[in-house]
C-alpha cells in the first residue's frame, strides 16, 4: 500500500471504525505493536503480528517509525487531532 493509498484509508475507513476516544486509542495501540513486531522480526524474535522474515527496513527506518508512533501516542494523550496524528505517521514513514 503506498503513503497516498494509506493516508486515504485512514481518512475514510479507519475514521467510521474508530469513531470515537475508545477505540482510536485501540487503533493506535494496534499501530505501535505492530512497530514494536517489526523491531522483533528485525532481531529475528517471535512477534504478536506473527511476522516471520526480517523486514526490509533498516535500523534508522526502525528508529524513525518508533520516533513517529510515539509522537502519535503523545498526541493522542494532548488532544492532537486524530486524523492528523495518523496521517503524519503513514506520510513520514519509511516505506519498505
Amino acid at each position: 500500500m503506498s503513503q497516498t493509498q494509506a493516508t486515504l484509508s485512514v481518512q475514510t475507513a479507519w475514521l467510521e471504525r474508530f469513531s470515537d476516544k475508545s477505540t482510536q486509542l485501540i487503533s493506535i495501540r494496534l499501530v505501535q505493536s505492530y512497530v514494536k513486531s517489526l523491531w522483533l522480526a528485525k532481531r529475528d524474535q517471535k512477534n504478536p503480528w506473527g511476522l516471520a522474515s526480517r523486514p526490509n527496513y533498516t535500523w534508522n527506518e526502525l528508529l524513525l517509525m518508533q520516533q513517529l508512533v510515539d509522537e502519535l501516542g503523545r498526541g493522542f494523550y494532548s488532544n492532537q487531532h486524530y486524523l492528523l496524528g495518523l496521517e503524519k505517521f503513514f506520510l513520514s514513514k519509511p516505506v519498505a
